[in-house]
């Protein structure tokens, strides 16, 4: 019944999200999972009185029942409570009942080596429960070797269990797991209690159907998985549940992971994973001016640090090369691990707790679906700080992308509320259908690539790709680097390349006539009436890509250096705040999609360069801004009114930037703003640069526009508009349409 009620679940978590991908319509509900976690706990061992003690030493004395001595091998041949104390050099504790007894080990001050197998060894019961003794100290050790009986003995851990094995009480057990693992058991393990201490050359704590935490105070420090469990043959096992407990792990490969499943309602959890964020992979990156550099995750792009700097400076030498060799050899020899902090193969659903990950790959990653319904998360990742190839869900808490390559990245994501902030070397947050990778970036560029739209079709590529000479390449000064090198960046254009095209530009907004000089020559402006490039278009026909992002509620801030808000497909947006920082080089915008951005409700700001800024769609029911300032230093304050003086919003963003695009419920068709830089604020509250309920003294006045369409845009005044913020090519060669641009131009 379970397994059936699982399958249905998938199929309608498959069906509602293909209907979200392909929907055209302009306000998306995210669909909420009811199911949340479905496996439970169960009750709390209570240990019972104490039958049998059992002293260690030289000399083993045994009081009571149920307890045989040969040598150093100590073996519990019935059910019971025994009580263990004193330190056994070389010697094992066996447990050997049947299959219906439960047997409880008291662990009251134990000191246990054995150098060549399990330490303890639970070859048959029920269930063993081991208890730790409040105040006492409780060692367990095994040797580096095992000898094991025959071929199907598969004893691998200091502490291993063929059967089901709990841990309760309140004292202390430390664990060495020199041959492989630290603690297994082969069924289910479950840990309510205890201060548990383990160091293993292989995994940390493994069960094989289940491990289970409710509570405790676990430290790992492992060669490979920190927590795990590895049923690999059953979809309802395989599972991780943590229900409370403090956890610290620091592990060679992942932190935590479930075969199928992780579950997390309450917890305290701190992973290290794979050496931490700093020991990530290498990416490759193609800034504006450079193909395929190689740079870490987080690593700063020295070439586009100042706007101010137009000379893309070529570093490149012999020893470079060597050193990206060894790199990539490097990378191939560990590219069977995973250093992930958080991982399954199905479902992680959390519904609360704390998490504090560093970790060099994904900080949470499954190859399916992650839900977070609450919970404070610190994440910092090599990779993706959230990562789900399917869908995620993201219902409350608070989330802190700290460092990553990609943000949030799933194919289908909704974020319903809850307080996120995503600091991104590459994406901030990308609904990705698989369709874009870094060796696509070159020659065919997807909706953040210098020509914007998505990689055209194999067909298109070979039968309708134009052909390219001086007379018809089209303006694609922004961006890119002049004959001398020199690569404008933020709102700067090119002048040498804007005169050598001036007579293959598109048709231009009214007002924005441009001279042989490439300066804005001004004049009154009109409202637009036909289709111009405000955004970009395709490249190679209508896109296919199915990625959605929904965004419902919730306060967002990110900040990135590549594209902010991507989308292989669409992004719907109906409520919430939204904050974008997007990219200083022209490589990249503050919001990218191939197929339609609607707006309907909630506030968006997305500030970074104008090279590849892209607008929401046109078909929105709410009203935007598309403003272009001149190049702005970070925290430059930008105010917009309305006529009658009343605050539209007051924001400094925290990097440089000169495409500002906002959109709120405050706009409205047929009035008029004026928008100012500089100035000053005092009182209220401020958050990531957005300040509400200040007093706001005035700076200067850059723009005055009404508006009369969906889509408004206007430029500060001398700021050139080039190339209508790049549309691309279509199939036929021609300009594709992107975002128009409308409304008056001051």
């Amino acid at each position: 019944m379970k397994k059936k009620l699982i399958s249905i679940l998938v199929a309608l978590t498959l069906c509602i999200s293909a209907l979200i991908g392909c929907s055209n319509t302009n306000n998306i509900t995210a669909r909420t999972v009811d199911s949340k976690i479905i496996v439970s706990a169960g009750e709390s061992e209570t240990v019972p009185k104490v039958d049998t003690y059992i002293e260690l030493g030289e000399n083993i004395n045994v009081d009571g029942d149920g307890v045989s001595v040969d040598n150093n091998i100590v073996t519990i041949n019935r059910g019971g409570t025994y009580s263990l104390s004193g330190k056994l050099e070389d010697g094992q504790i066996i447990v050997a009942a049947s299959e219906i007894e439960k047997v409880y080990l008291v662990l009251n001050g134990v000191d246990i080596t054995c150098s060549n197998t399990s330490a303890i060894y639970v070859k048959e019961a029920e269930k063993t429960v081991i208890s730790l003794v409040d105040n006492t100290e409780n060692y367990i050790r095994d040797g580096a070797n095992y000898e094991l009986e025959d071929e199907n003995d598969k004893r691998d851990a200091a502490i291993y269990s063929k059967d089901n094995l709990t841990f309760v009480g309140s004292g202390n057990l430390t664990v060495e797991g020199n041959y492989n693992d630290g603690i297994t058991g082969k069924d289910d393990l479950k840990i309510e209690g205890g201060n548990i201490k383990v160091n293993a050359v292989n995994d940390g704590i493994k069960g094989k159907d289940s491990l289970v935490v409710t509570g405790g105070n676990i430290t790992i420090n492992s060669g490979q998985d920190g927590m795990k469990s590895n049923n690999d043959e059953n979809t309802e096992k395989g599972y991780v549940l943590i229900e409370g407990g403090i956890m610290n792990i620091t592990s060679g490969n992942d932190g935590i992971q479930g075969e199928n499943n992780v579950y997390i309602r309450n917890g305290d959890i701190t992973i290290n994973s794979g050496g931490g964020s700093e020991n990530g992979e290498i990416h490759n990156e193609m800034p504006p001016g450079g193909m395929n550099e190689m740079r870490k995750p987080g690593e700063e792009d020295t070439a586009n640090a100042d706007s101010s700097t137009n000379v893309q400076t070529d570093n490149s030498n012999s020893n470079d090369n060597e050193q990206t060799s060894e790199n990539s050899s490097a990378e191939e020899s560990t590219i069977s691990d995973s250093h992930k902090g958080i991982k399954a193969d199905s479902k992680i659903i959390i519904e609360n707790g704390t998490f504090n990950i560093d970790s060099a790959d994904d900080s949470i990653h499954t190859n399916d679906t992650i839900i977070i319904d609450g919970g404070t998360f610190n994440l910092s990742s090599g990779d993706d700080g959230i990562h789900a190839d399917t869908l995620i869900e993201i219902n409350s808490g608070t989330i802190n992308v700290n460092k990553s390559y990609e943000g949030i990245e799933g194919k289908t994501i909704n974020i319903n509320d809850g307080k996120i902030y995503v600091k991104a070397s590459d994406d901030g947050i990308n609904a990705s259908d698989g369709s874009d990778s870094e060796s696509e970036e070159m020659g065919a560029p997807q909706g953040g690539g210098p020509m914007g739209g998505t990689k055209p079709s194999e067909e298109g590529m070979q039968g309708e790709k134009p052909q390219f000479n001086e007379n018809n390449a089209p303006n694609m000064q922004e961006g890119m680097p002049n004959s001398e090198g020199e690569k404008p960046e933020l709102g700067q254009s090119n002048d040498q390349n804007q005169t050598q095209n001036t007579n293959n530009m598109p048709q231009m907004n009214a007002g924005e006539a441009i001279n042989a000089n490439g300066n804005n020559a001004q004049k009154e402006a009109q409202p637009s009436t036909g289709d111009m490039q405000g955004g970009r278009g395709p490249m190679g026909g209508e896109s296919s890509g199915t990625g959605v992002l929904n965004i419902n509620g919730g306060y967002i801030v990110v900040d990135a250096d590549g594209d902010g808000l991507d989308a292989n497909g669409s992004i719907y947006m109906s409520g919430g705040t939204v904050i974008v920082y997007g990219p200083t080089n022209s490589g990249n915008g503050a919001l990218d999609y191939d197929k339609e951005f609607n707006i309907t409700g909630g506030i968006l700001v997305a500030t970074g360069s104008t090279g590849m800024a892209q607008t929401p769609s046109s078909t929105s029911t709410q009203y935007i801004l598309n403003l272009t300032l001149s190049d702005q230093e970070a925290n430059t304050l930008v105010r917009i009114e309305d006529e009658d003086g009343n605050e539209v919003i007051t924001i400094a963003p925290d990097k440089k930037f000169a495409s500002f695009i906002i959109s709120t419920p405050d706009l409205k068709k047929g009035s008029n703003y004026k928008v100012y830089t500089g100035g000053s604020v005092d009182g209220g509250n401020e958050e990531n640069g957005l300040y509400k309920n200040s007093n706001y003294t005035k700076g200067t006045e850059v723009i005055s526009t009404s508006i009369s369409e969906i889509i408004t845009s206007a430029t500060q005044e001398g700021v050139t508009v080039s190339n209508s913020h790049g549309g691309g090519m279509n199939k036929n060669g021609g300009m594709g349409r992107g975002n128009r641009m409308e409304g008056n131009v001051k």
